[in-house]
């Protein structure tokens, strides 16, 4: 799977859960939300969550399995790079975060990020289907 193959299959609305724990704190935080993934063309994606809309851009080697990336968002715009492994799992690394995408089924999408030392996430996503 490239990163073409992987953006066609993340469009969707997508009911979302997610676990985040803070080390420092000894915290751990719950929410869920709605994601709706837009495929703008082969390499971008427009990602809305809570009103709030970001825009993904991939900018692939030849292979289309890793690359560099650009994320636009409310908080600014930062570059980074994207790989994607024999066994289909997405990584992407923007500044101190790494993020992890794969799907366990077609409708079905996991995540898991690193913020810095001291913060995990996990998500599971489900496709809505309309």
């Amino acid at each position: 799977m490239d990163i073409y193959a992987f953006f066609s299959q993340r469009a969707g609305l997508w009911l979302s859960q997610s676990t985040a724990y803070d080390l420092v704190r000894n915290e751990s935080f719950h929410q869920r939300t709605q994601i709706e993934v837009e495929l703008l063309n082969p390499t971008s994606l427009k990602i809305t969550v809570d009103k709030g809309t970001s825009i993904l851009k991939a900018i692939p080697k030849e292979d289309g399995l890793s690359g560099q990336l650009v994320w636009q968002g409310t908080e600014g715009e930062f570059a980074g790079e994207f790989v994607i492994s024999a066994d289909r799992i997405l990584t992407l690394r923007l500044d101190n975060r790494e993020e992890k995408l794969w799907f366990a089924l077609p409708n079905l999408c996991m995540r898991t990020a690193a913020v810095g030392l001291y913060q995990t996430q996990f998500w599971t996503e489900v496709r809505k289907i309309r």
